[in-house]
């Protein structure tokens, strides 16, 4: 199942998500480098909204409110407490300051829904990943960060007087040292394939490894007359000697032979298409950014590639699993989980985001989605005390820390909230999602009666469900103009770019 919410993401995190009820996060939140992408939206009497005048502005600002939110941060000692502290030390009440004020209280709502198994990756530039790195150390422990992906974004930069910045930061946490990891790989160069391996006339490649003992301490033996330190037993070398014949030329089952047809000290024969490929490194070179002509571009900025997410998801959750990501813009994780058959929650406080994605996701998905406005009743999160040594962060700061930085949420999207409010059924016990309608099938995240079974889908080759999926939208807005002309995918992301277009257009005329 899927659910989409609009409104604030700390707002909507302490209302409707329970502990330990999400098995990966990924979010991509702005990155405080000042940019400010457009204004879309106004209200419908023609009055710039609070939340979208600057839908893509990723700057926040330093002042009373924000300080307020900075004082509820750190009036409990803890280690979210005292880095702060630090940061404002050496920051001073600036706009990087009211960032990482915002950015505090989100992750430690964040690692609060996280299942113990559970992951965070968090996407981030150079702008502020420094500063982020020791706020996630902060509230996820720096025992467990895992890794810091270096994602190569674009081509060589012609930058003036520095090098070319082309990479963007992913943070890896996991929650604790029993994380769901399934390993990934990468394809071979071919520098190292023209380098290590031969290629047979089938077009096969292969190669010989070396079998030799590295540290010289195996007991010296003869194998059919070449005496070494093996680096493994005869009888393991003699199963390669019984194995069945291949193409390579002089060779005796997987065992390459000398001229004299003795075997080789590099003499195990191996083949490239019995191999997984390179296990997954920190580096992603693989992946590029979407260019102009991309087909799943669709004009939005900031907008990530579904390869990017698939290989986060694949990695560090399992189909069925709940992925969460509370900056969803475009929804581009929101489709690479649907495409993966996980189920997933999204949020996000700008019209032009829920709009877009639910009209991407029929677009992708057709039929095989069904969207149903679900009620948006103010629920507690059951939320538990963290651990001192871990947040320091009370409730009330987080509240502090929505009322000061984030955007509220759009009048329209309250009345909306105390319309649903009477009708709202029970939540289910121990999941995030709401409580199904009556007649729909229960949809919970554990697998549990009535959840779409994951299956193989022959036109994608990825996991998938088997029946209708229900996707739930809490607080949907009124769609813009531009997203009544969905038509077909290709008419959409045109009638989208050429209005994202004559939107910049006018906005810096004006």
């Amino acid at each position: 199942m899927g659910t989409l919410y609009y409104g604030d993401n700390l707002d909507i995190l302490r209302r409707y998500l329970k502990d330990e009820s999400v098995d990966l996060v990924y979010l991509d939140p702005p990155f405080n480098s000042a940019q400010n992408y457009n204004a879309f939206f106004s209200e419908k009497d023609g009055s710039a909204a609070a939340s979208q005048i600057h839908a893509f502005e990723d700057t926040w600002h330093w002042d009373i409110e924000t300080k307020r939110a900075y004082d509820a941060v750190t009036e409990q000692p803890g280690k979210v407490s005292d880095v702060m502290q630090a940061f404002y030390t050496f920051l001073g009440g600036n706009d990087m300051m009211a960032y990482l004020t915002m950015m505090s209280a989100r992750l430690v709502e964040l690692r609060r829904v996280l299942k113990p198994t559970g992951s965070l990756y968090l996407h981030c530039d150079p702008t502020a990943s420094h500063y982020l790195k020791l706020l996630c150390d902060a509230i996820m422990g720096k025992d467990n960060f895992r890794n810091e992906i270096v994602w190569k974004r674009a081509s060589a930069h012609n930058d003036p007087r520095k090098c070319g910045d082309i990479h963007d930061t992913i943070l890896f946490y996991s929650k604790s040292n029993t994380y769901i990891w399934n390993p990934q790989y990468t394809k071979y160069t071919q520098d190292y394939l023209d380098a290590e391996w031969n290629e047979l006339p089938s077009g096969r490649y292969w190669k010989a490894e070396n079998m030799l003992d590295p540290r010289n301490s195996m007991e010296l033996f003869d194998f059919k007359g070449t005496k070494a330190r093996w680096r493994t037993s005869h009888e393991k070398l003699m199963e390669l000697w019984n194995a069945p014949q291949t193409d390579v030329p002089n060779s005796h089952g997987r065992i390459k032979l000398r001229k004299d047809g003795k075997p080789s000290k590099r003499c195990r024969i191996m083949f490239l298409d019995e191999l997984p490929g390179v296990p997954l490194q920190s580096i992603w070179p693989d992946i590029p950014s979407l260019r102009g002509g991309a087909a799943e571009r669709l004009g939005y900025p900031t907008q990530k590639p579904v390869a990017l997410l698939e290989r986060i998801i694949q990695a560090s959750s399992n189909p069925g699993d709940v992925v969460l990501d509370p900056f969803c813009g475009c929804g581009t994780t929101i489709d690479a989980a649907e495409k993966l058959g996980r189920d997933w929650i999204g949020i996000d406080v700008t019209q032009l985001a829920i709009s877009l994605i639910k009209n991407r996701l029929q677009d992708t998905y057709g039929r095989r989605l069904k969207f149903i406005s679900g009620s948006n009743r103010r629920e507690s999160a059951q939320t538990s005390s963290a651990p001192e040594s871990q947040s320091g962060l009370t409730s009330a700061a987080t509240a502090a820390t929505a009322r000061g930085v984030h955007a509220a949420s759009p009048p329209e999207h309250e009345a909306t909230s105390k319309r649903a409010e009477a009708r709202a059924p029970e939540g289910r016990a121990g999941s995030p999602l709401p409580a199904a309608e009556p007649g729909e099938s229960s949809a919970s995240p554990d697998g549990a009666q009535g959840t779409a079974r994951p299956t193989r889908d022959g036109a994608h080759g990825v996991t998938r469900p088997t029946d209708v999926h229900v996707v739930r939208i809490i607080g949907e807005p009124s769609p813009s103009p531009i997203m009544k002309k969905r038509g077909s995918p290709r008419r959409f992301r045109l009638h989208f770019r050429a209005w994202a277009r004559s939107t910049t257009a006018t906005t810096s005329t004006s």
